[in-house]
């Protein structure tokens, strides 16, 4: 859903990697606040209903260095 709603938006972020659940995009400075809203909550409407919250931990960085080894170990360390 998020892939969907990002090309009707026409915009340039993109999804660079979704592991179980973990995912990174890559966007523009000038998109992040304009499609944030839109990730996030695709990522916390389930397609299915569950009684379990599905909340996303969204970090915002300016390059790969920044990028922990814990975020990194959760797609495998292929980053």
């Amino acid at each position: 859903r998020v892939r969907e709603a990002l090309r009707k938006m026409r915009v340039k972020t993109h999804s660079l990697v979704e592991v179980h659940d973990s995912a990174f995009y890559e966007a523009p400075d000038k998109e992040i606040k304009i499609v944030n809203p839109v990730i996030k909550n695709g990522f916390e409407s389930p397609v299915y209903p569950i009684d379990i919250p599905m909340l996303m931990n969204e970090k915002i960085l300016k390059r790969w260095e920044e990028v922990g080894e814990d975020d990194k170990s959760a797609v495998g360390g292929k980053i």
